[in-house]
């Protein structure tokens, strides 16, 4: 992979963890998703995007839209619709009881939803994001 920008997007619930990446002497920017505005920001050429999360992917769709090369570091995910029969994917999870489970540990699989605010918050698929010529590389 060649970048001329890496954007972490790792930590839960808005707590920045910023993996070694790159040693800052390389010249690449790197920052974190919480310090992440739009797209114009980085330099040109194409960008890594750590982490994909809510946070990650709608960056990288972003990125994507705006015409930069982009590249995702997935990890091991669930990926379900946002919406099954009618209802939010969150209330199903309140019905299954999963919001009574005690938290996961780290490195544990866990449910990420995706979605985005715009265009009628729809769900964003990895698949359809490759198709849409993103791509998505293992995790980094």
């Amino acid at each position: 992979i060649e970048a001329n920008s890496i954007v972490a997007a790792t930590g839960p619930f808005q707590v920045p963890v910023i993996p070694p990446l790159v040693p800052k002497e390389a010249g690449i920017l790197q920052i974190h998703s919480s310090a992440y505005r739009n797209p114009d920001q980085l330099p040109k050429g194409a960008v890594l995007v750590v982490g994909a999360g809510s946070s990650g992917v709608q960056i990288a769709d972003e990125l994507q839209r705006a015409g930069k090369r982009v590249y995702l570091s997935v990890g091991p995910h669930d990926r379900p619709p946002r919406a099954y029969r009618g209802r939010d994917f969150c209330w199903w999870l309140g019905v299954l009881g999963k919001w009574d489970l005690e938290t996961p540990g780290p490195g544990t699989e866990h449910v990420t939803i995706v979605v985005r605010g715009a265009r009628g918050s729809e769900t964003l698929d990895f698949r359809r994001l490759a198709k849409q010529g993103l791509s998505l590389v293992g995790m980094t």
